[in-house]
């Protein structure tokens, strides 16, 4: 089993990371939104 070069780990890590960020923005936007969503979708005219 030979390693891979550091840089190439701490690329892997930064994609990780900014990933995850993203994940938990869209998260969290969606989650404040659905107050305003909800109602404009499931209301009955």
């Amino acid at each position: 089993m030979t390693l891979a070069p550091r840089s190439r780990h701490t690329r892997a890590v930064v994609a990780a990371v900014i990933g995850n960020a993203l994940e938990w923005y869209d998260f969290t936007v969606f989650g404040f939104l659905t107050v305003v969503i909800a109602p404009a979708l499931l209301s009955r005219r």
